[in-house]
């Protein structure tokens, strides 16, 4: 069966399409020394294996409304193999018991093998293959947008210091035990809060200065002439984890899409200064 396994979403041709192949072959090897003996050989090999889609595991979203792009598909992989051998041997001696006497041995494996893959087929259905921002590299190996000018990408992790007043609303002998420091940490939760009071313990003051060490970060994507905040729930798949690659990994890259006579190309501090990484060609 044959079809056209890029069609995606609400149009196919078939339910769950696939495509079988089988393959056959039989050997029979005689050999009769006298009259009434003859031996034989019978080798009777098969294989079948059946490939296709699984439609009804289809890991995307798609709704009566809108056909979103494919995540992964779910293929099937399935094979059957069959091995008969078989030995035969014919006497053509008449008895009183029978005319012909048919000896027949005969061995058969069958193996089956059902097996399913969750992918994506790698065209442009795919998340990872579309390119919606039009990102490419020029001759300097630089990654630019649609407009041809270079993208902006920063990773920052910068520490920031807030100071909170705290009123002395507890009962206590020394001036951070009249602190609720619960309410801090409903605050800020995830921050370390160590409970102590900047104020010497004869202020008269009535309330309890305390400096929140918190670390703001920052991840941005400007592209285009548009920026990107990628810690946000509207732009965090503008990049995929698998579209940032480190510099502590060997990867391998297709001369089609760089300019291989650089032997550098252009990556990105966390700080948003740009490096050029050499590359063996």
């Amino acid at each position: 069966m044959n079809y056209n396994d890029k069609i995606q979403g609400k149009t196919r041709e078939k339910a769950d399409p696939y495509r079988r192949t089988q393959d056959s072959a039989l050997l029979k090897v005689g050999f009769q020394p006298t009259e009434n003996h003859r031996f034989s050989i019978i080798a009777d090999l098969y294989k079948q294996t059946s490939k296709g889609h699984d439609f009804s595991y289809t890991l995307k979203p798609n709704t009566p409304y809108m056909t979103y792009d494919e995540e992964e598909l779910r293929h099937t992989n399935d094979k059957v193999e069959r091995k008969n051998i078989a030995f035969v041997y014919e006497n053509f001696t008449e008895t009183p018991f029978w005319d012909t006497l048919k000896i027949t041995y005969s061995h058969q494996k069958i193996t089956t093998r059902a097996r399913t893959d969750d992918y994506c087929d790698g065209n442009d259905k795919c998340a990872l293959a579309g390119n919606p921002l039009g990102m490419k590299y020029n001759q300097d190996n630089q990654l630019v947008g649609k407009d041809g000018k270079p993208a902006v990408y920063k990773d920052l992790d910068s520490k920031e210091t807030i100071q909170e007043k705290l009123p002395l609303t507890k009962q206590g002998k020394w001036r951070h035990e009249k602190v609720d420091w619960d309410t801090l940490k409903k605050k800020y939760p995830g921050v370390p809060i160590y409970g102590y009071c900047l104020e010497k313990e004869d202020d008269p003051s009535n309330f309890c200065t305390y400096d929140v060490n918190t670390i703001k970060k920052e991840n941005t994507f400007e592209i285009n002439g548009k920026k990107y905040d990628l810690l946000s729930e509207a732009d965090k798949k503008v990049i995929s984890d698998e579209q940032r690659l480190s510099t502590n990994v060997s990867y391998l890259f297709s001369c089609d899409g760089l300019n291989c006579n650089k032997n550098t190309i252009q990556g990105f501090n966390k700080d948003g200064t740009t490096v050029d990484i050499p590359f063996e060609v």
